[in-house]
């Protein structure tokens, strides 16, 4: 199974330009990567964010191949949460970062950046 058959799966490119008050996991000279798996990681036991079996596999084999990295959904700026910005997945970077050159660059420099996953779900009260 290629990554690539996953591409019908998934809906047109979402233009993340369009959101510039959540920056990418490369800003400031740092990549950004979670300080720990988020509540709904993907690469938590179970399936909890019940993707079709091989999804998860051809996410991975695609970053890999593009030398890139899985950033974590509940960072993304049109999702439910909260951010200061995205960050790479940490179960991505746990798992996988030291095939992906940028990452092991990144943390091989001193350059990762950790931020706690987020909480604080978009339109919540802050409870006093």
């Amino acid at each position: 199974m290629s990554a690539g058959e996953f591409e019908d799966d998934v809906d047109d490119e979402i233009d993340l330009s369009t959101y510039p008050d959540c920056p990418p996991p490369f800003r400031d000279g740092k990549v950004h990567v979670l300080s720990e798996k988020c509540s709904t990681c993907v690469f938590r036991q179970g399936n909890v964010m019940n993707l079709p079996p091989g999804r998860l596999t051809g996410m991975v084999k695609e970053s890999i191949a593009q030398d890139s990295a899985i950033t974590c959904h509940q960072t993304l700026p049109y999702g439910a949460y909260e951010v200061e910005g995205q960050a790479v997945c940490r179960g991505f970077f746990d798992k996988h970062g030291d095939k992906v050159m940028p990452l092991r660059l990144a943390n091989g420099m001193g350059l990762i950046e950790e931020q706690d996953p987020p909480t604080t779900k978009k339109n919540q009260q802050a409870h006093r």
